[in-house]
């Protein structure tokens, strides 16, 4: 993440990190200091008892692209 955030000339605080927790980048980019989102979408079907233990890192949830309009 620092890498990213160093190319890309960005600090952490003013990021957003969105993925479904899997590979447990959420937990990462969180104690970077992004902001963290989990995207349902896939898992809710595939996995769903496994969501919860992976929204513990996240800020926000979302379901499809289209939520990410409603975040505050």
């Amino acid at each position: 993440y620092a890498l990213c955030m160093e190319k890309l000339g960005v600090h952490p605080a003013d990021s957003l990190y969105i993925g479904d927790g899997g590979s447990n980048e959420l937990g990462g980019a969180k104690a970077f200091g992004m902001t963290t989102v989990i995207t349902i979408r896939v898992i809710k079907d595939l996995w769903p008892e496994k969501i919860g233990m992976r929204r513990r890192d996240a800020d926000h949830e979302i379901d499809t692209w289209d939520d990410l309009f409603g975040l505050p």
